[in-house]
């Protein structure tokens, strides 16, 4: 009985550690390239919506199965969820993000250039930048054929 105190405690200070990152707003920055379906286009701002290729739709949130985490049980009835994954989440995860364009960024239909816009609404483009949370910054942004 006298080590069940102190691995308890241990056990409890290691899963807030590992949580603890969960909470955190600070994303990381990626460099990718991807394919998407846009969505919506602001020729204003000169940024896009972008939905990923083969996302399927959502389930409205009433047919959504409630999910169970694993949960370690102390005496008392007191229950502490445990994560099911330590790592972050991968840049692909995203079924919809926003694009933003800058003046580097170079608009291309095959090998030639183009300009923003000639891109349309429901049109399939290769994007390559840095995606940070949901904000992809482009710098090459392509018709895809």
């Amino acid at each position: 009985m006298n080590r069940f105190i102190p691995v308890a405690i241990g056990l409890l200070v290691a899963v807030s550690v590992f949580a603890s990152d969960k909470f955190n707003t600070d994303h990381e920055q990626f460099s990718i390239a991807t394919t998407g379906r846009i969505v919506r286009i602001n020729a204003k701002t000169r940024t896009m919506t972008i939905r990923r290729s083969d996302a399927a739709p959502t389930a409205p949130a009433a047919i959504v199965p409630s999910l169970k985490l694993p949960r370690i049980g102390f005496p008392g009835g007191i229950a502490v969820p445990l994560p099911t994954s330590f790592s972050k989440p991968a840049a692909g995860c995203l079924n919809e993000y926003t694009l933003v364009t800058t003046n580097e960024t170079v608009f291309q239909d095959g090998a030639d250039p183009i300009r923003f816009d000639d891109f349309k609404t429901g049109e399939t483009v290769s994007i390559h930048g840095v995606l940070n949370g949901a904000v992809l910054t482009a710098s090459r942004l392509a018709k895809w054929r």
